[in-house]
């Protein structure tokens, strides 16, 4: 497959993908946002956490500034690579941009998903999303950054499953496969 690079602006750009997972060439954030939308490479982070012997995972209330899928809650963080950048250098990069904390991740497993922003009819995520897991200690401070983050809380991941299950449109559409990768690899609790 021929590698393309489409560029609109100076926005950054974002590694389009085929089902497998191979890169062929990239596009700006909003091009491949727009339309029916076009498969890019992304990745979904989960922070857990053992708050005396209950294993909570870390949800952010995504900024009502973002562009895509604002003031919903989502996993701890999700960002897209980076054309030229490795996974694993952009899944570290986002956790402490996003959150100022920095763990062991463990990749969990893909899933391809596509969803139409609710809120705006114009914006489509069409992702092939990779899942990686971390815990930090209980004590581990967090710093959200505003620009991203609203406001974060910790949960036990059957929580989760119930809340969304009565208000789905609260929730990040990609959440429910990203607890279902995740939560297997998360520890038992004690």
């Amino acid at each position: 497959m021929e590698t393309r690079t489409v560029r609109a602006s100076d926005e950054p750009l974002v590694n389009l993908v085929d089902e497998q997972g191979h890169i062929h060439g990239n596009a700006p954030v909003s091009i491949a946002h727009s339309g029916e939308g076009q498969l890019h490479e992304a990745f979904s982070i989960v922070i857990g956490r053992n708050n005396n012997g209950v294993i909570e995972i870390l949800l952010q209330l995504r900024s009502h500034l973002k562009k895509r899928f604002p003031h919903v809650w989502a996993n701890s963080v999700c960002s897209h690579t980076l054309p030229g950048e490795n996974l694993e250098d952009a899944v570290k990069r986002r956790l402490k941009e996003e959150l100022g904390i920095e763990c062991e991740l463990t990749e969990c497993g893909t899933f391809i998903y596509k969803a139409r922003d609710i809120g705006n009819d114009d914006v489509v995520e069409h992702e092939f999303d990779h899942v990686f897991t971390g815990m930090i200690d209980a004590k581990t401070k967090v710093h959200p950054n505003p620009d991203e983050i609203e406001e974060t809380r910790w949960v036990a991941v059957e929580t989760v499953i119930e809340e969304m299950q009565k208000n789905p449109y609260k929730f990040a559409p990609w959440l429910a496969q990203v607890l279902s990768l995740s939560a297997p690899r998360l520890p038992k609790a004690a």
